[in-house]
């Protein structure tokens, strides 16, 4: 069985992709060993509104985030909800692995 995909280095805030993506795998900095040029949560905000406003209806993203509760909030507020969620240890910065999908639409 073949499997499709594609792995691109880009901007995640900022970067288009030409059809709605199923899955986003991301490991953003978490603002201690590479500098983001500014606060960290808005660096995750931002990458949570550029692919919240491009993913797939049934679409998922996969991350790490070393602010959990702040991107929960950011989560929500672009239509996302956090479904599973594990503490992890990247080599001693504490953070959360996320699963993420869009919110459901209400009938």
């Amino acid at each position: 069985r073949s499997h499709r995909f594609e792995l691109i280095a880009a901007d995640a805030r900022t970067f288009r992709l030409p059809v709605a993506p199923t899955l986003v795998i991301t490991n953003p900095p978490y603002g201690k060993r590479v500098r983001t040029g500014g606060d960290v949560v808005s660096l995750l905000d931002g990458v949570l509104a550029n692919i919240a406003a491009q993913l797939h209806p049934q679409g998922r993203i996969v991350w790490i985030t070393p602010e959990p509760a702040r991107t929960d909030a950011a989560a929500r507020r672009h239509r996302l909800t956090v479904s599973s969620r594990r503490p992890v240890d990247v080599g001693g910065v504490r953070a959360e692995l996320q699963l993420l999908h869009p919110v459901s639409p209400r009938r």
